[in-house]
């Protein structure tokens, strides 16, 4: 998780470790929601790839 832009990795964090909604990371990051949809999606993309290079995801 380290090795993904913090911009993800926040957004990744406070999504779905926090289980915070959308509007609730926007707030709790200053950002807009549209930032927030974009950073995760790009951030879950980023780790599927590390874990899948480190062979924990196949496919």
């Amino acid at each position: 998780m380290y090795t993904i832009m913090l911009e993800y990795r926040d957004a990744i964090i406070l999504r779905y470790i926090e289980e915070l909604s959308v509007k609730e990371t926007s707030a709790q990051l200053g950002w807009s929601e549209a930032k927030v949809k974009n950073n995760t999606a790009r951030g879950l993309s980023a780790l599927k790839k590390k874990l899948e290079e480190r062979g924990f995801v196949h496919g």
